[in-house]
């Protein structure tokens, strides 16, 4: 185990470190995962289409907006929901924004963690640095289209004054209360245990 000033220092180091680099990167990472966030999307729910992805400036913030209808009516709790500009329903649509921050928040911790757990020899950092490529694709990837799906059909049940269960709302609130950083810390061991096992080989140099 680290002495604890060593880990506080190596998690500020690599706290800095990451969170410039996303912070410099940012748009650039999240308008090229649009296409695979609006794909996965699709596949996840299909009742909604997708219409629009873009990357805005509001006040501090950068955001990625999403504007979606449904494809088709769906009944719900007795009600039947309608897409914007579906018989009498003005066109319209159907807007979630997300933070750039937020949407690579859990990947951030991540990348922090990975990075500051020390190491015994050069090829653990290597298979943590491989290993990250996956598991932030999987946190990207679910944890933002299913926010987004959430927040889409709570927008239409609101419009049409019903609430059932919303199991998607379940999952997006249980990530933003905490959940989320439990993951992200559960998914960091998995990727340190993992570089412990494939890492160490006779021939490679310790790290401090």
């Amino acid at each position: 185990m680290p002495r604890p000033i060593e880990l506080m220092g190596r998690l500020l180091a690599a706290s800095v470190l990451v969170l410039v680099l996303t912070h410099v990167l940012e748009r650039q990472i999240v308008g090229s995962l649009i296409p695979l966030f609006t794909r996965t999307i699709g596949i996840l729910d299909g009742n909604f289409v997708v219409t629009d992805v873009r990357l805005n400036h509001e006040g501090l913030n950068d955001t990625v907006s999403f504007s979606a209808n449904l494809v088709r009516p769906v009944s719900m709790a007795g009600q039947t929901l309608y897409p914007f500009g579906w018989g009498d329903v003005p066109p319209g649509y159907a807007q979630v924004d997300c933070t750039l921050g937020g949407v690579l928040l859990y990947g951030s911790v991540i990348l922090i963690l990975s990075l500051a757990w020390p190491v015994r020899r050069a090829s653990e950092m290597v298979w943590r640095l491989l290993l990250c490529v996956p598991v932030l694709m999987l946190t990207l990837l679910v944890g933002i289209p299913i926010t987004v799906i959430a927040e889409l059909w709570n927008s239409f049940e609101q419009d049409a004054h019903v609430h059932p269960l919303n199991l998607w709302m379940v999952w997006s609130r249980f990530l933003t209360g905490g959940g989320g950083f439990m993951l992200a810390l559960a998914l960091s061991g998995v990727v340190i245990s993992l570089a412990t096992r494939f890492g160490p080989t006779p021939r490679d140099h310790s790290l401090a």
